[in-house]
């Protein structure tokens, strides 16, 4: 059985969110072309969500690959990291 495009995609998303978890601090490596985390703070939880669910720029819009409680997921280890 093969694994749909989407499933595959977000696996490899979830897999990169894991490798930069292992370092200790968040790191925008993209030269600006992407959203920059650490400029993120706790108000932008709605701009936040709208990028991933509807894309931003380079990035695509995640709405359907990814589950709500992944994408809040997401938001708390950024919050957790850039809050301390």
């Amino acid at each position: 059985m093969r694994t749909p495009r989407r499933s595959r995609r977000a696996s490899a998303s979830t897999a990169t969110i894991a490798r930069a978890a292992i370092g200790e601090e968040l790191r925008n490596t993209s030269a600006g072309v992407t959203f920059d985390l650490r400029r993120l703070r706790a108000g932008d939880q709605e701009r936040f969500l709208g990028a991933v669910l509807n894309g931003k720029r380079q990035m695509p819009p995640w709405r359907g690959a990814l589950q709500m409680e992944q994408i809040e997921a997401i938001w708390a280890y950024i919050r957790a990291k850039v809050d301390r």
